[in-house]
């Protein structure tokens, strides 16, 4: 099991936090198979798939097992972004390209 999503990651559509938005979870390499991700480490609490963002764009608690391709939507089911693979190791979590345990100065890029 691991975290598949930064904790506490806000999610923004131009600039404004993803209202409830929807992030679809499915077997890598697939969009039409959906695969299961949970609240906790243990892998005791199931998630509901598609994973609903919080009021203010944030991110609940997503871990899994594997690799998995992630489509990100508006609540409306527009897809926006999507991810493939996300997950297997710590190099490949939704918001990999920004590492939270890292302080960046002003002048770093992060592509």
């Amino acid at each position: 099991m691991s975290r598949l999503i930064n904790a506490f990651e806000q999610i923004f559509d131009n600039g404004e936090p993803l209202v409830e938005g929807l992030l679809d979870f499915f077997v890598s390499g697939s969009s039409s198979v959906r695969k299961k991700t949970y609240a906790d480490a243990a892998e005791t609490i199931e998630n509901s798939n598609p994973v609903v963002l919080g009021g203010d764009g944030v991110v609940p608690n997503v871990f899994g097992t594997g690799t998995y391709n992630v489509i990100l939507r508006t609540s409306a089911g527009a897809q926006l972004r999507s991810r493939d693979p996300v997950g297997g190791d710590a190099g490949l979590a939704f918001g990999a390209d920004w590492i939270s345990s890292i302080l960046y100065n002003a002048t770093d890029q992060v592509r």
